[in-house]
């Protein structure tokens, strides 16, 4: 599949290079890519998606622009749940986007363009929301304990993740101190 192999390229390509029209653009054509039939049956597969996640990643972890961010963790979240796809360097890598992208909510790029306030807050919102379901894929395809790159990642973001978990956490404390296991919704 050449083919595929040089649109993974282009969209590497434009992921990479602004303006961030572009660069959501190529974010999103990416999340399509893992969910066609064609990636899926390619005998390239595994070079196309070394390529595709680690240009998410990236994006997901370190694009000043938050609707790039944002669109980037929504592809991570279209990475088909396939244990050739999800070992233990590729898990590391999305955990390790996963926790710099949440840090970034509590700090901001330095380098950002400034957006006003009730705009910021509205794609941070969003980019919660898209990281929730991200880490609840990784959970879900992740096969392996985290290794040392994404271990300090999740120690970095610890403040982050209660954040992020609050509920889920104030949720759990209260049904251990009661004996009760918690009924959490299927999502």
């Amino acid at each position: 599949t050449p083919l595929l192999m040089r649109l993974a390229e282009v969209l590497v390509t434009g992921v990479r290079t602004p303006p961030p029209k572009c660069q959501w653009n190529a974010c999103r054509a990416i999340g399509q890519v893992y969910q066609s039939l064609a990636f899926r049956r390619s005998s390239c597969r595994l070079e196309i998606h070394a390529l595709l996640l680690h240009a998410l990643c990236h994006e997901a972890g370190e694009a000043a622009n938050l609707k790039v961010r944002i669109q980037a963790v929504q592809a991570l979240a279209q990475v088909p749940n396939d244990a050739a796809l999800w070992g233990q360097r590729d898990a590391d890598t999305v955990l390790a986007a996963f926790c710099s992208s949440l840090c970034e909510l509590t700090g901001g790029a330095p380098d950002a363009p400034r957006v006003d306030d009730r705009q910021r807050a509205a794609y941070a919102k969003s980019l919660r929301s898209e990281l929730r379901v991200l880490g609840e894929h990784w959970a879900t395809c992740s096969t392996s304990p985290p290794g040392q790159l994404a271990q300090a990642g999740l120690d970095r973001a610890q403040t982050a993740l209660q954040d992020l978990l609050g509920a889920e956490i104030a949720a759990t404390r209260a049904c251990s101190a009661a004996g009760m296991e918690p009924a959490w919704p299927n999502p």
